[in-house]
């Protein structure tokens, strides 16, 4: 039995060269370009199909949704939602499968609430090939228990089309969880969707998709996701067989990002503002994407980004793809190689149920991946048998194909190491799948009778044709932070070890079949505005680590910040790639191997720094430490600050060394970006506003945009203050910001009892502080007064006054007070006043400035004053009838 398990492993390994694969079916591909989603090729407006369902109530879409436990019920079936419907109180618990159309015509289906037990949740469960959900609009909160994979707010799994489609709500789960869609498939397109509200979940998070294997296009995710540590912690009861299988690590988070937790597929023209993770938390963090393998391209970042190890403004992790090239025959033979293998997998996990749960669940893994690139093949030869397939699926499709291959090599390892197989049946199963692993090796081309390939970097051959293992035209603008390894576009391109997330796998040097093994990875024309803050190592304003790749034609801007941290740079801070014609403008701080440009590096041509740079040691203004080679060539600087030489201190002519201003400005490829200052304004609602200047503008106050006002918010713009009336040297991004305003001060001073002194009521500044001063100002006394207290304030002004809350020295009992407030003009009055509680509540009016509390004598009681009143009535009544009988008695006399 052992030396049947070494064989095994051994044919098992073999599929390893398929690691992170990407398929080129074909040459020269033309995939550039995509249309209006609200038009056709032609360019006019889209016409919907005729509906032979018609929804109007909540009855008729709750019928509708039983009937689609049908599988086939829905298909061919076009329905019109005519009204918005409420779903709330209701136990709905999502269409089950739909393969038809579903037109909502921008109504809204609200009240959505799904909290039972199970995976696959969303509106829709399943959303069929050929199935499409558009114009549609879904608010509520799907939050279900039990294993929780596979959950989206419009489908759980979605292999079709959803478009023009916007969910409103919160969502959480387990694994692929996503705003749109937990899992979009091969042929699965989102388009032109939108989501907001809140997210959180443990492993392949996306604001849209959880895992996109298919097309995400022109879609925006406002989402905040995982931005709370209470989210961010992993629950015992979450973890499952799938987890096990499928993450890298039960114990933490993984694979989280502003668009899809992690793509094989193809991302394109998205834009992500909701923020990403928890500071310190998490791994394979990204604005865009969490990781990557696939296409990502048109794609823009406005929002923070924070993780402990693989954080990048687009992507957390990029894995290298291996290049390789098949035929139509080819991938026939292939497909049904991989038809068998699912069989067999099938076979083997149903005779394993009883005696490894294990095994099984990763018999049914392997299967399910052997089923992942049979669809990809489908999709494939499609297109060569001359089929119209969208250009992008067609990208999403190759990249997939040999993706699955990979999670299969990848499942093939941890079977081996799951334990002893101890039946006959388990052994004969084991068996048939290694014998059907090498026919697929013979398929590719690769088997041999040994091992000891070369593996080859070929990043540096890249075309505008290449669209696979690539990042192209993306820009980040907000901020990063984390502890290991951030960068403005890509925290790392590396193979990551799954059992030791704190390490990565070393790709130079590996070896596989006797063949050579294509990889590449590719960075071009990206730019990067935000500031990255790394606590330990490997920061970059491009990338944190590249263990190879190209980097071509990008620029940073945004300040690169690691006091604390080695291996700094201005594009990367370690590099064992290709670097070149790159640019960078900003500050860059770190401990040790801190660099303009790389902190540390083997390849690096034409590129420019103009930095302000320090560290401790192995600091340059174009690299931190390298040794000299050919591959390191025409690197220029220009020093505004302390020189610290082009590498460890010392310039080197030809290879790294400064230039004054006029030859460093000349350039026209770099005269725009160092002669020129841009300062970008980032409004809450997704206007940016970009206003350039010549480098060395003091900035002025008139020169920053009013900020829109909100009721009951101050607006600012983040960060601004510091900034002004100093010189524009480098580039800036603000953002615009609201805070609600403060409604009552409380003074710092306190009573014995410990209630605050004085509350005043209002509405103030977030950052106002309450100070109060003994005032040397007070009234004239009148007889009987005496001042108790006297106090200045400072308050802005309000034409509607303030109401002060004030807790005297003195309570009543020791006599009566009164309240004297001191306007600025120099006149003093006395204000009314009433008790609360313990509080004397008065109102001081704009422009008043002081108050004092005075003591006066004892008053006669008011039944004093009503008796003396009462006693002088009956005098005068009684003197009025002596003096009228006085008369009469005259009278008579006379």
């Amino acid at each position: 039995m052992k030396n049947k398990m070494k064989r095994l492993l051994s044919l098992l390994l073999c599929v390893t060269l398929l690691q992170g694969a990407v398929l080129c079916a074909y040459a020269d591909s033309d995939v550039s370009g995509n249309q209006d989603a609200n038009q056709s090729e032609d360019g006019e407006k889209e016409e919907l199909p005729e509906p032979n369902l018609v929804i109007n109530t909540v009855k008729e879409f709750l019928d509708f949704s039983e009937k689609c436990r049908l599988d086939t019920y829905s298909r061919d079936l076009v329905v019109a939602l005519e009204s918005d419907l409420d779903l709330t109180g209701l136990s709905f618990q999502g269409i089950p499968t739909f393969g038809g159309i579903f037109l909502g015509n921008g109504h809204k289906i609200s009240g959505l609430k799904m909290d039972g037990e199970g995976s696959v949740k969303g509106l829709f469960r399943y959303i069929q090939s050929g199935g499409m959900v558009r114009d549609l609009t879904v608010e509520g909160a799907i939050a279900p228990k039990g294993s929780r994979s596979y959950v989206g707010g419009i489908a759980g799994h979605n292999a079709g089309v959803i478009k023009n489609c916007t969910f409103f709500g919160n969502i959480s789960g387990s694994e692929r969880i996503g705003g749109m869609v937990g899992y979009n498939g091969v042929t699965g397109v989102i388009e032109n969707c939108k989501v907001d509200g809140h997210m959180h979940g443990d492993h392949f998070v996306g604001g849209i998709a959880g895992e996109n294997t298919g097309v995400i296009r022109g879609s925006e995710n406002d989402m905040s996701i995982n931005t709370t540590v209470v989210e961010n912690s992993v629950e015992i009861s979450d973890i499952t067989l799938d987890t096990l299988l499928n993450s890298e690590s039960v114990a933490t988070i993984t694979d989280v990002g502003g668009i899809a937790g992690t793509n094989r597929g193809v991302i394109r023209s998205c834009i992500n503002y909701g923020n990403v993770g928890y500071r310190q938390i998490g791994y394979n963090i990204g604005g865009i994407a969490g990781s990557q393998i696939g296409y990502i391209v048109d794609c823009e970042n406005y929002a923070q980004v924070q993780g402990r190890k693989e954080v990048g403004g687009i992507v957390g992790q990029m894995e290298p793809a291996t290049q390789l090239k098949f035929d139509k025959d080819t991938l026939q033979i292939l497909q049904e190689d991989l038809g068998v293998m699912a069989d067999l997998t099938d076979k083997a996990a149903g005779d394993m149920q009883d005696s490894s749960d294990m095994l099984s669940g990763q018999m049914a893994d392997m299967n399910s991946d052997a089923e992942k690139a049979s669809e990809a093949i489908d999709v494939l030869l499609k297109d060569l048998q001359g089929e119209e397939v969208d250009p992008d699926t067609l990208i999403a499709a190759k990249n997939n194909l040999s993706g699955s291959l990979s999670s299969m090599s990848g499942t093939a390892e941890e079977m081996l190491n799951t334990g002893e197989q101890s039946t006959a049946t388990m052994t004969g199963n084991m068996e048939a799948i290694a014998d059907q692993i090498r026919v697929i090796s013979n398929s590719i081309g690769n088997a041999a009778d040994g091992f000891g390939a070369e593996v080859k970097d070929v990043s540096d051959e890249d075309t505008p044709e290449d669209v696979t293992g690539k990042l192209n035209n993306c820009k980040n603008y907000g901020d990063l932070l984390a502890d290991l390894t951030v960068g403005g576009i890509v925290g790392s391109i590396a193979m990551e070890s799954d059992l030791d997330l704190e390490a990565d796998v070393d790709i130079v040097g590996e070896t596989s079949l006797n063949s050579e093994i294509r990889l590449r990875a590719v960075i071009i024309s990206c730019e990067n505005k935000g500031r990255v803050e790394c606590k330990k190592q490997y920061a970059g304003g491009i990338a944190g680590q590249i263990a190879l790749g190209l980097i071509k034609e990008c620029a940073n801007t945004g300040d690169v910040m690691g006091q604390t941290a080695d291996y700094v740079g201005g594009i990367a801070g370690s590099s064992v790639g290709y670097v070149r014609s790159c640019y960078v403008k900003c500050r860059v701080n770190g401990s040790t191997y801190v660099g303009g440009i790389l902190g540390t590096g083997k390849i690096l041509t034409d590129s420019r720094s103009m930095v302000m740079v320090s560290g401790i040691e192995k600091v340059g203004h174009i690299v931190g430490f390298a040794e000299l080679n050919e591959e390191i060539a025409a690197n220029y600087y220009f020093c505004i600050s302390e020189d610290a030489g082009g590498i460890d201190g010392i310039s080197y002519k030809g290879v790294a060394c400064a230039m004054t201003r006029e030859e460093f400005f000349a350039g026209e490829e770099t005269k725009e970006l160092f002669a020129t200052v841009n300062i970008t304004f980032v409004r809450k609602n997704g206007e940016v506003l970009v206003q350039s200047y010549d480098t060395g503008t003091v900035l002025i106050r008139n020169m920053i945009p009013e900020i829109i006002q909100q009721d009951g918010y101050v607006g600012t713009w983040q960060k601004l203050e510091d900034y002004v009336g100093t010189e524009l040297l480098f580039d800036y991004v603000f953002y615009e910001a609201y805070t609600p305003y403060k409604s009552v001060l409380q003074s710092d001073e306190t009573r014995d009892n410990g209630l605050a002194m004085l509350l005043i009521e209002g509405t103030f500044l977030p950052e106002y502080k309450l100070q109060l001063h003994p005032s040397i100002v007070t009234p004239n006394l009148l007889r009987g007064q005496s001042i108790l207290e006297a106090y200045t304030f400072s308050l802005p002004e309000n034409e509607k006054g303030h109401t002060f809350r004030f807790l005297p020295s003195v309570t009543e009992a020791d006599g009566t007070l009164c309240f004297m407030v001191y306007n600025k003009n120099g006149t003093w009055r006395e204000a009314d006043w009433e008790k609360e509680g313990s509080y004397y509540v008065f109102h001081v009016e704009s422009g008043e400035t002081a108050f004092c509390v005075l003591e006066c004598e004892q008053k006669n009681p008011l039944w004093i004053w009503i008796g003396c009143g009462t006693v002088g009535i009956l005098l005068l009544a009684g003197g009025g009838l002596w003096l009228k009988k006085r008369k009469k008695h005259r009278k008579k006399e006379v």
